[in-house]
């Protein structure tokens, strides 16, 4: 694998958008719409009060940046909005709220404009500490994972890890591997051992796959740096089992790590 440490892999831009099944204009308070990339780490929701003509957008990080802006659109800059996005997406309130919730609780943990949050006049927002409308046991990304091939749940884990996306590496995460542990403390108690590790190549370099245990042990080599460190090489094992149709994570080590020479 050729590395050049001034050519670095954009994992966000290598994650292919799920195509989500549109969900029809609903007919009661809200209409939904989602524009970005989720499984990338980034996305803007726009919710729309059909009963008071109001609408309001928020632009989602799910890495440690959480909830960045917020604002009030009257129905010109809502028809603005959406004549200036290529990649909308119609969702339910729901989950639009899940969205919502998972980059606030990020806000809250790595410590982003949490005052701002605290005297927050947005409904929506202070929806997502209500069990009726988020709740972590039924929260979950699935309807953005469900055609996800190797290559592309390798470039979202470690995309997610890069981000600090907790909530999303929990939903990539076999049943048999959770053992009772919710999404909610799933979340606040994530660390790994990679997540300030900065990548600037990888490569799936062998992939095993069990057929009788339909399941894939894939090994990858990263390469990238800690900090300002010296280039490193860093070998991965990944290993996946398929549950109700779906690639999920089973089993993550970390191999062997050397330094890159001449760097």
């Amino acid at each position: 694998m050729q590395v050049h440490e001034n050519k670095i892999v954009d994992l966000k831009a290598c994650i292919k958008q799920r195509t989500v099944k549109q969900q029809r204009k609903q007919n009661g308070q809200y209409r939904c719409t989602m524009s970005g990339n989720r499984l990338a780490g980034f996305c803007e929701i726009l919710i729309y009060d059909n009963m008071h003509n109001t609408a309001e957008v928020f632009q989602l990080y799910f890495s440690t940046k959480g909830l960045t802006e917020h604002r009030y659109l009257d129905a010109e800059e809502v028809q603005l909005w959406d004549k200036n996005k290529n990649d909308t997406v119609h969702i339910t309130y729901r989950q639009a709220l899940i969205l919502l919730g998972d980059a606030v609780r990020q806000s809250y943990k790595y410590q982003r404009r949490v005052k701002w949050l605290q005297i927050y006049d947005s409904i929506h927002v202070q929806r997502v500490w209500q069990k009726e409308y988020y709740d972590y046991n039924s929260c979950s990304l699935d309807w953005l994972l469900d055609l996800q091939d190797t290559v592309q749940f390798i470039t979202i884990y470690l995309a997610a890890i890069a981000n600090k996306d907790a909530v999303l590496l929990y939903d990539l995460t076999a049943s048999t591997m959770k053992q009772n542990i919710s999404r909610e403390v799933y979340a606040y108690s994530w660390n790994h051992v990679l997540e300030d590790f900065n990548i600037f190549n990888y490569e799936i370099v062998h992939v095993e796959h069990n057929l009788e245990e339909n399941c894939w042990n894939l090994y990858v080599v990263l390469c990238g740096k800690y900090g300002e460190r010296n280039l490193l090489s860093v070998d991965v094992c990944v290993k996946l089992i398929v549950e109700n149709g779906r690639l999920y994570l089973l089993n993550e080590m970390v191999m062997d790590a050397n330094h890159v020479s001449g760097y």
